[in-house]
């Protein structure tokens, strides 16, 4: 990426970040927000964490339970990609996700069983979830960019007309201050140095594997 403007990295949510400004300064009190917000957002949407909220409905028995807004604006929007999809991608797959290994402590070896998961149902109707038993949430496939989105406004709330947000190889830039987009290289795979093609960001997004 540009390296002229001014860099903000830090890590969170399980990924590093990036953020640069162009033609002003990234001031201390728009980096505590970032943090702050980041901080909260994997607090209580990180399947990994067992007191999220993605995590609430790990033993519940089938029923009806309230959510927060910030959790069914998640849901609502996973469950249009659920329905894009038609069912190929699910937020419901995070049991299934841990039985194969991916979890909290990336064992990443397989439990007995495996095979024989059923996806829960679950549906949303407000701030009302409905399940048919156990279910854990994994909203990563689209959380991160959610979490990009909201820093993206926190800067916009600071004053910042002209940045990039860069959360572990997913991106949103605006323009650069003269007008000119941000650049940004793809690296060539397996070697750091090498770029195997060159985005150009202009009020965008772009999701590529850090």
């Amino acid at each position: 990426m540009d390296s002229r403007s001014e860099g903000f990295t830090f890590t969170g949510i399980g990924t590093s970040w990036c953020i640069l400004v162009d033609g002003a300064e990234l001031r201390e009190e728009a980096r505590l927000d970032i943090l702050d917000y980041v901080r909260k957002f994997n607090e209580s949407f990180s399947r990994f964490l067992i007191d999220s909220e993605a995590n609430a409905f790990r033993t519940a028995e089938a029923g009806e339970y309230p959510v927060s807004e910030d959790f069914a604006v998640l849901l609502s929007r996973t469950d249009e990609l659920r329905s894009l999809t038609s069912g190929l991608y699910d937020p419901a797959v995070g049991g299934l996700l841990e039985r194969a290994g991916y979890d909290a402590s990336y064992s990443m070896t397989p439990r007995p069983g495996v095979e024989e998961f059923i996806l829960p149902k679950w549906e949303l109707r407000g701030l009302t979830l409905s399940i048919d038993g156990p279910v854990v949430f994994d909203i990563g496939g689209m959380g991160k960019g959610y979490c990009i989105d909201k820093v993206a406004e926190i800067l916009a709330r600071r004053g910042y007309a002209h940045y990039l947000v860069d959360g572990g190889g997913d991106i949103f830039g605006t323009t650069k201050q003269d007008g000119e987009p941000w650049r940004v290289a793809l690296e060539y795979p397996g070697k750091r140095d090498s770029a195997a093609g060159m985005v150009l960001l202009r009020n965008e997004g772009l999701a590529v594997s850090d």
